[in-house]
């Protein structure tokens, strides 16, 4: 599984590496904070997830829109830690009540 972790937040996207990391079914992980490296790093990595944060999502809302798309499978998922919720594209809401929910909805 690849997947690509695109947060402003540095705390955030430490989080997320952190839960992410001993999963061994993930073959890898690449780690963007600028929105030219994002659309870079989609064409050259072609993730099978993309994890965001509210805070990220206003800056590349018309590339993930695209992106969904074209890329049938794609999962985009958009942390949300203010309600401790993850939007999960196609519109759907995930309750976090902890760390293992970002892995099911990563794999459901």
């Amino acid at each position: 599984m690849r997947v690509i972790v695109f947060c402003k937040e540095y705390l955030l996207a430490s989080a997320i590496e952190s839960l992410l990391t001993g999963e061994g079914d993930l073959i890898s992980l690449n780690f963007t904070k600028n929105k030219s490296d994002l659309n870079n790093n989609i064409l050259n990595f072609n993730p099978n997830v993309i994890i965001t944060d509210d805070e990220s999502i206003p800056d590349v809302k018309f590339e993930f829109a695209e992106l969904l798309r074209a890329q049938i499978g794609l999962k985009i998922l958009v942390v949300n830690k203010e309600q401790n919720l993850i939007n999960l594209f196609v519109c759907q809401k995930i309750p976090i009540t902890r760390s293992g929910d970002l892995l099911q909805a990563i794999y459901s």
